[in-house]
């Protein structure tokens, strides 16, 4: 896994309809959000956290939720207009989060949440192989703050 504050190496995601798009272009605007989900299935735990880490966001913030493939949590969460659901089918980018690995001749993922600044620098890092065990979203909201990213205006 990259150490905190060191820069990642550049890689690409794809959008749901083929468009392949750099990381560079998703922290050009300030901070991102990073969830990488590494498989998803009906009741998973992961939704009410990313949905709650979604709303409370605010504008000029961004989550993207990466899958390896199909994803109804990522594809969900899209739909509700609260993240960018994008998929890694190369495994370049859960590679370069340190979430892949070989295990008996199989390909093994990590899921997790991140925070990238726009140099591409590793802000905040939680990996883990169980889905029932993520942490809460005000975790990367609170390394958003540090960062300076702009916040949502008080209600």
């Amino acid at each position: 896994m990259p150490q905190l504050d060191e820069q990642l190496p550049a890689f690409q995601l794809t959008s749901p309809q083929g468009e392949r798009i750099a990381v560079d272009d998703l922290v050009c605007g300030g901070p991102v959000v990073l969830a990488a989900i590494e498989a998803d299935g009906a009741g998973d735990p992961r939704s009410a956290m990313l949905t709650d880490l979604a709303e409370r966001l605010g504008a000029g913030r961004t989550l993207v939720v990466m899958s390896p493939g199909a994803s109804a949590l990522g594809s969900s969460l899209a739909a509700s207009g609260g993240a960018t659901w994008l998929q890694d089918p190369t495994g370049e980018a859960f590679a370069a989060l340190g979430l892949q690995y070989k295990r008996i001749g199989r390909t093994k993922r990590l899921g997790g949440i991140f925070v990238l600044d726009p140099e591409r620098r590793l802000r905040f890092a939680f990996m883990t192989a169980d889905r029932d065990a993520w942490i809460p979203g005000s975790f990367a909201l609170a390394r958003l703050d540090g960062l300076g990213a702009a916040a949502p205006a008080p209600a």
